[in-house]
């Protein structure tokens, strides 16, 4: 059976095992199973054993992938994930500074440090009403600074 014969009639098998192989990962799943028939193209074989073989084909293709994603990822931070983290992380800390003293704590103290309420509000000697509402306050500035910041870049 030649390379196209083979891909007509076990595209099905293909696909099914590089969802195995893929586990839930659709997109992935169908790239592989892309990969594996533009190989079958390059390579026009005769095969005797075909599910055998494809099998083998697509483990060996599914290993290589899985070795160089984890080559990337061992070779060096993703910068441009990284850079996005830090400008959204200035950008947040420049709008903090917008807010009062009073706003400002809040908002560190429970989304920062991930304080409760009644923790926020006892080390600040307020009440646990007092403080959602100041948390309400400083959450809606910040949403609308950032909104703000956002649709300046646009």
């Amino acid at each position: 059976m030649h390379s196209k014969e083979l891909i007509l009639s076990h595209s099905d098998f293909i696909e099914k095992t590089t969802g195995k192989f893929c586990k839930r990962n659709r997109i992935e799943s169908e790239d592989l199973a892309q990969q594996v028939m533009e190989r079958l193209l390059e390579l026009d074989v005769e095969v005797k054993d075909p599910k055998k073989w494809l099998f083998t084909l697509i483990k060996r293709m599914f290993i290589n992938e899985y070795k160089e994603k984890k080559k990337k990822l061992e070779g060096g931070i993703d910068n441009t994930k990284f850079d996005e983290d830090v400008l959204l992380r200035e950008k947040i800390n420049q709008s903090l500074e917008t807010l009062s003293k009073e706003e400002k704590d809040v908002c560190q103290k429970i989304l920062v440090e991930e304080l409760t309420l009644r923790a926020c509000a006892k080390s600040l000697n307020l009440s646990i009403d007092k403080v959602r509402w100041i948390l309400n306050t400083g959450k809606k500035k910040l949403r609308k600074e950032l909104r703000n910041e956002y649709e300046a870049c646009l």
